[in-house]
């Protein structure tokens, strides 16, 4: 961890491709190590996301291309009723132009890049909070914003893509099912990590997606397996064969696809 540190601190910003990476160099470094953090550890669907929205930088939502104001009616300074946005904040943007012509997706939102990440907000504002009744009310809102753009940062990059219809899953955000395969469980608990894949895997049926799309490459590795070997690739001792038959993908690799 130190060397990585001291390695890494030389850059400005670290882009991760792995969700269970980021969160180690963005939650569990700074907590578990004395030395300074210099690097700013960034997803690069985050990193994306700056390129493909009009990211306020006041409240911290995305907003389509071409937004004159923010869509937060609570955003201090660039709602409807404050300021239009600066012109800075309209240049050097990615249009994709390609539509997407593979059907319906649902989205899975990552525990790595997701839960994690908001519950550490809400972790680090309870210390600051003073004992009292509004204790969780001052918990609550001021990493509101924050946390809300880890759930709206993907939405908003699929909503950048002509023609693409998004599903949602009964259980998204903070409250999204674990596909199961993080934390060494796919390795260490094989059937449960299946079971767990292939629960996951009977929502995304729930809302007729042919592609379940994520950001995490374990959660795309695990979901992806069962979906395409159902019950019989399951390992010994698991019972359930995953309904949802469509392909499992990274948002990267659509991303790839569409971005000349």
């Amino acid at each position: 961890m130190n060397m990585n540190i001291d390695t890494f601190n030389r850059f400005e910003k670290l882009l991760f491709s792995c969700a269970g990476c980021v969160r180690t160099f963005k939650i569990d470094y700074p907590k578990f190590s004395s030395k300074e953090i210099k690097y700013n550890a960034l997803h690069v669907v985050e990193f994306l996301a700056d390129y493909l929205t009009v990211h306020c930088p006041v409240c911290g939502k995305y907003n389509p291309l071409g937004s004159k104001h923010c869509g937060n009616p609570f955003c201090p300074k660039y709602s409807e009723k404050g300021e239009p946005f600066p012109d800075e904040l309209h240049q050097n943007k990615i249009i994709i132009t390609k539509q997407w012509t593979k059907g319906p997706i649902t989205w899975h939102d990552p525990c790595h890049t997701c839960r994690h990440v908001c519950h550490e907000m809400k972790d680090k504002t309870y210390d600051k909070c003073d004992d009292g009744d509004n204790n969780m009310w001052k918990a609550y809102v001021p990493s509101q914003f924050e946390r809300q753009r880890w759930i709206e940062m993907p939405r908003a990059i699929m909503a950048a893509i002509p023609g693409l219809e998004l599903r949602e899953m009964y259980r998204i955000g903070e409250n999204s099912l674990c596909c199961g395969a993080g934390g060494g469980v796919k390795a260490g608990y094989p059937d449960f990590a299946w079971k767990a894949a292939n629960d996951r895997l009977e929502e995304a049926d729930a809302t007729g997606a042919e592609i379940l799309m994520t950001m995490c490459p374990f959660c795309e590795l695990n979901m992806g397996q069962a979906a395409r070997e159902g019950i019989d690739g399951s390992p010994e001792g698991a019972s359930v064969g995953g309904k949802f038959k469509g392909k499992v993908l990274d948002l990267l690799e659509v991303l790839d696809e569409l971005i000349d």
